[in-house]
């Protein structure tokens, strides 16, 4: 069997983009790069894969001044199912304690 030289590394950065003027304003767009990327090389060959998520995370605003104020992004979508995967999480997890005290409860 060849021997191999496995490499693997985890990516986390934030990234800006270029800064554009708009009027009186100079905007910078700001973003999170997370993943991972790797590869295996072998005596016949070889091969690598990558998985990478880039999502907005704020938006630099600067004035004449040179005054910055950065703004938030945030994805409505994803916050919603974060609160619907806890409301499930929170009645499956009373469902399970309801049972349990009720096997007990029965038990005596």
């Amino acid at each position: 069997m060849p021997e191999l030289s496995d490499m693997v590394a985890r990516v986390d950065r934030t990234l800006y983009g270029d800064p554009e003027r708009v009027g009186a304003y100079e905007l910078q767009g700001q973003a999170r790069l997370t993943g991972w990327a790797g590869g295996a090389e072998a005596a016949q060959g070889g091969g690598g894969g990558a998985w990478f998520k880039l999502e907005p995370t704020a938006l630099h605003v600067r004035d004449r001044d040179g005054v910055e104020t950065v703004v938030p992004v945030t994805d409505p979508q994803t916050e919603a199912l974060r609160g619907m995967a806890l409301a499930a999480a929170a009645i499956a997890g009373l469902g399970v304690a309801l049972t349990v005290a009720g096997r007990i409860w029965r038990a005596r």
